[in-house]
C-alpha cells in the first residue's frame, strides 16, 4: 500500500482479470498485489504464500494456485512473476506538449553527383554569355566608350576593331557587323581540338575565349545549380577536364577516333589529314528558329521595305517612318542593305531548320521546300522527353515515391541519335551566321530612334531592349496577340536543352541516376519551355489525355499551330500518336 506521502499521488487499479480466480487456481493459493501511480514509476510485486499485502489465505484482489491443495505449500510459479519489474517512462522535453502526435519528415532521394553537372554548367555559362543583354553591353564597351575605358581589350581583334572605329574608310555597318563577330568568337563557347596526329582531343572551358579568368571568380547561381556552395571557375574548369578526359564521356572525341585516326590540327587546312582546331560551337540553330517565328526578321524586313520607300498593300502600317540622317540608324540600314546578297535568306534557314530539326516555317517568303534529308522524328522525340520529364518531376516531388528515371535515360537516348544524324553540312556555320546576323537585327531594332516611331507599352518590364519594339510591329502587322517574351523562353531554353543532350555521352549509358540528375538540373529550362510553349501554341505538351475533337496536337508542326492562332476557323488534321504533321 502507499505511504502516507504518496496518498495524495497514488491510486490502485486492479490488474485486468484480478478480480476473481483464474481457470483452475483455488482462491488460497496465493496471491498478487498489483498497482499503477501517477508518478514516473510503476511497482508490481508477485508473491506466494498465504499471507500477502493486501490479504491471506483466500483473501486479496486476485490469486494463483495449483492443483494440489492450498496445504501443501506455496505453487512454484515462475520467475518472471515472482521478480519486482520497474517500468520508467522518459519526461517530456523543454518545450514540448506533454502528450502530442509524433513528427515525422519525409525527404526526397538523395542526389548523386555526377561528373556531367561541370559539362551542363559550361553550357548554361556559355550560352548566357552571347545573349543579346551581353551582346549589347559589349558593344556598348568596346565600340561606344572612349579609348583607355575598354577592360575587355585582351584579344588583339578587338583592339583592332577599335582602331578602325574612327577611319573614314570604314562603314559603321561593317564596323558592327565585325562586332558581332569578334563577340561570338570571345564570348560564344567552342570546342577546341589539339594534340598529335591521331590523338586528337577535343576539349571546352569556361570563360570567354582568348581571356583568363581571375583565380578567385566564382560561377553564378544559375550556372551551379545542384551546387550548395560557391565554386571557383578555376575548380570547375578542372572538373570539366577531368569529365571530358574519360573514354566514353567526350562525345566528340568518340566520333574523332571512330573517323579521323590520322587527323591532324597542326597541318595547313589544305591537307587531307587537316582538322580544324575549332570545333563545333555551343550554339543551338533552334535559337534562331524560335527568334524568327516571333517575327523578329519579318519585323526587320518590313521596316527595309518602308525605309526603300516601297507600300506593301493597300494600307502601310509603317507609312509614317522617316528617319533623319543626322542619327547613325539611316546609315545602318542603307549598309544592311547594300550588303544584303551576303545574308542568309529565308529558305535557306527553313532549308536548314528542317535538316536539323524536321521544323518547318510557313509563309509567302518561304514558298514550297523540298528537303533531301529532313528530321522527321525529331519533333515526336523532344516532345516525348518534355512529357516524360514532367511527369517525372511530379512523382520526383512525392517523398513517399522514388521515380523511375529509366524512361527518360531511354528518351534522352532516342533525341541524342536524332540530333547526331542532322549534324552535318551546314551544322557548324549556318547556325553562327544565322545567330550574327539576328543579334545585330536585335540590336538595331533596339535603337531609340525606332523607339520614337513605334512607341511600345512602357509599363511592360522587357528584359532586352528589342522586345518592345517588335511586339509593337507584330500589333501593327495584326501577327497576333502572344508576347515576343515567349518566343524569347522558348528560343533560349531550348537552346540549353538540346545541347545538353546533343554533347552528353547518352549511346553508351545505363546509369539511370544520370538522367534523373540531367532531369534535376535543367527543371527550370524544361518548365519554362513547357510553359511558353503552351502560351504561344496554345498546346499542353505536358498532357497524356489530349482533346478528343482535335486529336493529339503535340507532333503538329508548331508552324501550323501558329496559323490556327490567327486564323481560328483553320481546321488542322487530326495526327495519330507519334505522327508529325508537317
Amino acid at each position: 500500500m502507499p505511504t502516507g506521502d504518496e496518498k495524495n499521488t497514488e491510486k490502485e487499479i486492479p490488474i485486468d482479470g484480478a478480480e476473481g480466480d483464474l481457470p483452475g487456481s483455488t482462491s488460497d493459493a496465493g496471491s498478487v498485489e498489483a498497482t499503477t501511480t501517477t508518478t514516473t514509476t510503476t511497482t508490481t510485486t508477485a508473491a506466494g504464500g498465504g499471507g500477502g499485502a493486501s490479504g491471506s489465505g483466500g483473501g486479496g484482489t486476485g490469486s494463483f494456485g495449483s492443483a494440489r491443495d492450498a496445504g501443501d505449500g506455496p505453487p512454484d510459479l515462475p520467475r518472471h512473476l515472482t521478480e519486482p519489474i520497474r517500468i520508467e517512462s522518459m519526461p517530456p522535453l523543454p518545450g514540448s506538449p506533454a502528450a502530442g502526435p509524433a513528427s515525422v519528415q519525409l525527404q526526397r532521394s538523395g542526389m548523386v553527383d555526377t561528373d556531367s553537372l561541370a559539362l551542363w554548367a559550361a553550357i548554361a555559362q556559355h550560352t548566357d554569355a552571347v545573349s543579346f543583354s551581353a551582346f549589347e553591353s559589349w558593344v556598348n564597351r568596346v565600340l561606344c566608350q572612349s579609348p583607355g575605358t575598354v577592360e575587355d581589350s585582351f584579344d588583339t581583334v578587338v583592339v583592332r576593331l577599335r582602331e578602325q572605329l574612327h577611319d573614314s574608310y570604314i562603314n559603321s555597318y561593317d564596323l558592327l557587323m565585325r562586332a558581332a563577330e569578334v563577340f561570338l568568337l570571345t564570348q560564344a563557347g567552342v570546342w577546341q581540338l589539339s594534340g598529335p596526329p591521331g590523338g586528337v582531343e577535343p576539349r571546352l572551358h569556361f570563360g570567354a575565349r582568348g581571356r583568363v579568368l581571375p583565380p578567385d571568380a566564382t560561377a553564378s547561381r544559375d550556372v551551379l545549380r545542384l551546387e550548395r556552395q560557391n565554386i571557383r571557375y578555376d575548380v570547375l574548369n578542372d572538373r570539366l577536364e577531368q569529365y571530358l578526359g574519360h573514354d566514353g564521356n567526350n562525345y566528340l572525341r568518340t566520333v574523332l577516333r571512330a573517323n579521323f585516326n590520322e587527323g591532324d590540327v597542326s597541318v595547313s587546312p589544305f591537307c587531307a589529314s587537316y582538322l580544324d582546331p575549332s570545333g563545333p560551337y555551343l550554339l543551338e540553330l533552334i535559337w534562331s528558329y524560335w527568334i524568327e517565328q516571333a517575327m523578329l526578321v519579318q519585323g526587320f524586313n518590313a521596316i527595309l521595305l518602308r525605309f526603300q520607300n516601297v507600300r506593301r498593300g493597300e494600307t502601310e502600317p509603317l507609312a509614317n517612318l522617316d528617319l533623319t540622317p543626322l542619327r547613325p540608324l539611316s546609315n545602318f540600314l542603307w549598309g544592311w542593305l547594300r550588303d544584303e546578297y551576303r545574308h542568309l535568306s529565308v529558305a535557306r534557314r527553313a532549308y536548314e531548320y528542317t535538316h536539323q530539326y524536321g521544323l518547318a516555317l510557313s509563309g509567302k517568303a518561304v514558298g514550297e521546300l523540298h528537303p533531301a534529308d529532313p528530321r522527321t522524328t525529331f519533333l515526336a522525340a523532344f516532345h516525348n522527353l518534355l512529357r516524360l520529364c514532367s511527369a517525372f518531376y511530379k512523382e520526383d516531388a512525392d517523398t513517399t515515391y522514388i521515380a523511375d528515371a529509366f524512361p527518360l535515360l531511354n528518351a534522352l537516348k532516342d533525341l541524342s541519335l536524332i540530333l547526331s544524324q542532322g549534324a552535318g553540312n551546314q551544322f557548324r556555320d549556318l547556325p553562327w551566321q544565322a545567330r550574327q546576323e539576328m543579334l545585330v537585327q536585335q540590336w538595331l531594332m533596339s535603337r531609340p530612334e525606332l523607339k520614337n516611331f513605334l512607341g511600345g507599352r512602357a509599363m511592360v518590364a522587357y528584359p532586352e531592349t528589342w522586345m518592345s519594339r517588335v511586339d509593337a510591329v507584330r500589333r501593327m502587322e495584326r501577327w497576333g496577340e502572344v508576347s515576343v517574351l515567349h518566343f524569347n523562353d522558348l528560343a533560349r531554353f531550348g537552346e540549353r536543352i538540346l545541347l545538353s543532350v546533343r554533347y552528353g555521352s547518352w549511346m553508351g549509358q545505363s546509369d539511370q541516376e544520370v538522367a534523373r540528375t540531367w532531369a534535376r538540373f535543367w527543371k527550370p529550362e524544361v518548365q519554362g519551355y513547357l510553359y511558353a510553349y503552351k502560351a504561344v501554341t496554345g498546346v499542353d505538351l505536358a498532357s497524356d489525355q489530349p482533346d478528343p475533337r482535335t486529336g493529339d496536337l503535340r507532333y503538329v508542326q508548331p508552324a501550323l499551330l501558329l496559323e490556327r492562332q490567327l486564323q481560328p476557323g483553320l481546321i488542322l488534321p487530326a495526327p495519330k500518336v507519334g505522327e508529325v504533321v508537317a
